[in-house]
């Protein structure tokens, strides 16, 4: 719940019009976010993630953390996990593709995985990869 309010303040100060010293310098809850990634429940982690995915001027350094997270959710039994995932990365291929060159070996196993979804997913990102 917390996670979507940070979601929501970030949106708001990066919003057309919002206060001129906000933008420039670093998110002030981003420490936060950050540190859900290391939560223990895999929904918190990736909603941190996804939130920090959806930042409009994120860098590769802040996204490093995220990939390396969605990188060991790559390997899970659970297809949810495997999705949610594969569908970040993906979001990340669009904007950040050279972040995600460690990932492409796991990426790859994952084109013959049993859920057409997941396997479509992960040829998308590889192929912006």
């Amino acid at each position: 719940m917390f996670i979507r309010l940070v979601d929501k303040m970030i949106a708001d100060m990066s919003a057309p019009g919002a206060n001129e010293s906000a933008s420039g310098g670093p998110l002030p809850m981003f420490d936060f976010l950050e540190a859900s990634l290391r939560h223990h429940r895999d929904v918190v982690v990736l909603e941190a993630a996804r939130v920090i995915v959806n930042i409009p001027d994120v860098t590769t350094s802040e996204l490093q953390p995220v990939v390396n997270v969605l990188q060991l959710f790559l390997v899970q039994s659970r297809i949810a996990m495997r999705f949610a995932a594969m569908r970040l990365l993906n979001r990340i291929a669009v904007t950040h593709p050279a972040v995600l060159a460690h990932v492409n070996a796991d990426m790859e196993q994952l084109l013959q995985d049993s859920n057409r979804s997941i396997s479509t997913l992960a040829i998308t990102a590889l192929l912006r990869t």
